[in-house]
């Protein structure tokens, strides 16, 4: 998606700002704060984003989607984002601006 929008003038797409490396994408400020992580972690940029599983009653407990679920609540999915240059939400300084209102 990144290198597309990249491609084509004046496309919009949306990325992780980690993931907006080419000098030929814009990021947007929102108001007159910069998409930084920094910025999500001390409130200073207003943006926040929830991610939903939806399952079809509660998974069995060996299923491979109780395991995703926990993957997605636990360490692992925390690490995985770390390792991308994001942050999971319950650790910035306002967790509850992420959550669904």
């Amino acid at each position: 998606m990144l290198d597309t929008t990249a491609a084509q003038r004046g496309a919009l797409g949306y990325s992780e700002a980690a993931g907006v490396t080419s000098a030929d994408l814009v990021k947007l400020n929102i108001g007159d704060m910069p998409p930084t992580l920094e910025g999500v972690e001390h409130g200073t940029y207003p943006y926040g984003q929830t991610e939903y599983a939806y399952t079809f009653g509660e998974p069995p407990a060996g299923s491979v989607a109780a395991a995703f679920l926990r993957y997605l609540t636990d360490q692992g999915g925390k690490d995985i984002l770390r390792e991308y240059g994001n942050r999971p939400c319950s650790e910035t300084r306002y967790p509850l601006v992420c959550r669904p209102t």
